[in-house]
């Protein structure tokens, strides 16, 4: 299956980015490899994920990192709406995250 991030997830990508290159440098490598691998195992098995509290969502850990993914299966297609950090706020992400899809 495709996958294709969302414009919801921009931010979150811009986050995993600076993390890793200026806040987590020495984990940069590993954590992009952790990407690559769990979009590769998604793309293979996209029911991987478990259920997020929003119906038709599910969300799926990157391991080795504290990001875990929320994705929808569409079509022929699997789309990646946000890229959590588990660090950060419940509340905060309430607020941003799903009321606009």
């Amino acid at each position: 299956m495709k996958i294709i991030f969302l414009v919801t997830s921009d931010e979150d990508i811009r986050w995993f980015k600076r993390y890793y290159r200026r806040i987590f440098p020495e984990g940069y490598k590993r954590a992009n490899a952790q990407m690559s691998r769990t979009l590769d195992l998604l793309r293979e098995h996209p029911h991987l994920g478990h259920p997020a509290p929003e119906p038709g969502l599910l969300k799926l850990a990157i391991l080795g990192t504290p990001f875990s993914l929320t994705y929808r299966i569409a079509d022929e297609r699997i789309e990646i709406l946000r890229v959590f950090d588990g660090r950060a706020n419940p509340a905060r992400l309430s607020d941003e995250g799903f009321d606009q899809l």
